[in-house]
């Protein structure tokens, strides 16, 4: 079987009668080129089948064109995360490679070894740990390979883009709050992660600030999911409860089915708010009244960052929190008069 030919730059020249000097600046797209030259050269690549060389690029400018994307794919605000994090470098002519952390085998620093291994420019990282510090990045930070962590703020001196976490906390209770909800309970998760932390203190402030507010914390913060005993056994110790939020959608979607179990009508003997809105099909078909993240947002700010701190190494490190929009569906409403 042959292989094709590949097209090169010298064979556009002889099509066009153009220097192969001349066609270099206009497919690098460099120097003053008259637009009916840089018009024909284009085509003729084109009509050849002409792709540039980005690894001998490379290896003359030290840019690879890549960036590395470090994530997990647990739910589908990661997936849309990942996909925005793709458009929003596509828009500026580079590659993402992805490499997936979400594999108790498959850590971190693994995953960045081989993006170095790559020669990315950088790294877009949404690390599985809150722990970690200048010494859990060293072996890219000590290249001067610029990093941005993604959703967790860690103790590193790299640049960080995130939800506002503890404002969409507060805002969640202060909208069941205005409803007239006095009897709260917050279903919290993992108190090992800074997002579900963050919520849960946004959530919890609020209720102290209201003398009249009261607020029973459900789960244990631990990282394994109660089970739906523990849910079902939380509503029935506390029969006074009106209104629940919760650290995820997920999250949401379990206290629906325990309220389920225990006959508590949803919204109208207690309402329910997450986080995310998510748009996996099992949560959207609850109709959950939710925080949206802006997962474009987010990555739009990520790249960013990641592109100034490339711009200018010694700029002081970036923190970006995007506060997150309320999105009112059908597991809320007033509370029952009694």
């Amino acid at each position: 079987m042959t292989k094709d030919y590949i097209v090169n730059l010298k064979d556009i020249a002889e099509a066009t009668g153009y220097s192969i000097s001349t066609v270099s600046r206009v497919i690098k797209k460099k120097g003053e080129i008259a637009q009916a030259t840089r018009d024909r050269i284009l085509e003729v690549a084109g009509r050849l089948g002409y792709h540039d060389n980005r690894l001998s690029n490379g290896m003359r400018t030290g840019k690879t064109g890549t960036v590395g994307i470090v994530s997990g794919i647990h739910c589908t605000f990661f997936a849309e995360l990942f996909s925005a994090l793709n458009r929003e470098l596509v828009k500026r002519d580079y590659l993402g490679l992805v490499s997936l952390n979400d594999d108790d085998e498959i850590d971190d620093q693994a995953c960045i070894r081989r993006l170095l291994e790559h020669r990315v420019d950088g790294i877009l990282i949404v690390p599985r740990y809150d722990q970690a510090d200048n010494r859990y990045f060293t072996e890219a930070t000590s290249r001067g390979l610029p990093i941005v962590s993604i959703d967790r703020k860690v103790p590193a001196d790299i640049d960080f883009v995130g939800t506002d976490d503890y404002a969409g906390g507060w805002m969640a209770a202060e909208y069941l709050y205005k409803l007239g909800h006095r009897r709260l309970g917050y279903y919290q998760g993992p108190q090992g992660a800074s997002p579900a932390r963050l919520r849960r203190e946004g959530f919890e402030d609020f209720c102290r600030k209201h003398a009249d507010c009261t607020l029973i914390l459900i789960g244990d913060g631990g990282w394994d999911t109660p089970e739906a005993a523990v849910l079902t056994a939380a509503l029935q110790a506390h029969p006074e409860l009106t209104a629940v939020g919760a650290f995820t959608d997920i999250f949401a979607a379990q206290l629906l089915e325990a309220a389920r179990i225990v006959g508590r009508r949803v919204p109208e003997e207690l309402s329910v708010v997450g986080f995310a809105n998510m748009s996996d099909p099992a949560i959207l078909s609850h109709g959950i009244t939710s925080l949206e993240q802006h997962a474009g947002k987010l990555a739009e700010a990520a790249v960013t960052a990641l592109f100034d701190r490339i711009a200018a190494p010694e700029a002081p490190w970036q923190e970006i929190r995007v506060v997150p929009e309320l999105v009112v569906k059908k597991t809320t409403a007033p509370p029952r008069r009694r």
